[in-house]
């Protein structure tokens, strides 16, 4: 299938494994903890996702990990994941928090996200 974008020729067909990686955690941990959308569901009348960008691979919303399978890639789970780590570790010790963000910050890391963001529009 093309679709012009290379990205969403990819991230189509990965709803299928994204949804049964979605469904494992969920059954490992008891409860939802991952759910996995579509563009659609930003079109839906009631939707909880107003304050979200419609352009994201993943966010977090009320402690939940949201992948859009429209748009994502299958590292974007982990990526998603990273934040709520980090945010842990964040919220538990703050020094151990701060030696990983000063090594990220001395490997580039940091900078790169930074000079990204900063290209993105604004909602």
């Amino acid at each position: 299938m093309k679709t012009g974008d290379e990205s969403s020729q990819f991230a189509i067909p990965i709803i299928v494994p994204l949804t049964n990686l979605a469904e494992r955690i969920n059954n490992k941990a008891g409860k939802t903890l991952v759910k996995i959308i579509t563009d659609s569901d930003f079109l839906e009348k009631n939707n909880p996702f107003k304050n979200v960008n419609k352009d994201a691979n993943g966010f977090i919303l009320d402690g939940i990990i949201y992948i859009n399978a429209s748009r994502a890639r299958m590292s974007d789970l982990t990526h998603e994941m990273g934040h709520l780590f980090l945010g842990m570790v964040k919220a538990t010790n703050m020094d151990v928090f701060m030696n990983l963000m000063n090594k990220l910050s001395d490997i580039g890391i940091i900078e790169s996200r930074k000079a990204k963001k900063a290209q993105l529009p604004e909602y």
